[in-house]
């Protein structure tokens, strides 16, 4: 059983760079039921993800270790049916199609407040109806 079914609540990683966002975050996740796991490093992320898989893996793209495109591609490598965002600077089309590439589901600028993030995902995580 992991540990996301044995508390009952979708489990989230945000691997971060800036902790004042990676707070804002924290807080609106939590609030909406998620159980957070801050994490300012690319290799930490990766070993929590690869023990403990959670529902869904922020990645800054500037972590310090190595950059969140490097480590979304290796977790996406070794668990290709987990679900990466990874947040930068500015959301542009180059950084969308490149978080593409590296199989992620999204990017998204870092000024962008938590409830954007909230809706991409939600938006990616709920199936389509007819």
């Amino acid at each position: 059983m992991t540990a996301e079914k044995s508390y009952g609540r979708p489990r989230l990683v945000l691997g971060y760079v800036d902790s004042v966002h990676a707070s804002q975050c924290a807080r609106y996740f939590r609030r909406q039921g998620w159980e957070v796991h801050l994490i300012p490093s690319g290799v930490d992320t990766r070993r929590l993800v690869l023990d403990s898989p959670p529902r869904v893996v922020i990645l800054d793209t500037e972590l310090p270790d190595e950059s969140g495109w490097l480590t979304a591609a290796k977790i996406l490598l070794d668990r290709p049916e987990q679900v990466v965002f990874l947040v930068g600077r500015e959301r542009t089309d180059a950084n969308e199609r490149f978080a593409s590439f590296v199989g992620a589901a999204g990017f998204l600028a870092r000024d962008e407040s938590p409830v954007t993030l909230a809706e991409e995902i939600f938006g990616n995580l709920l199936p389509a109806t007819a």
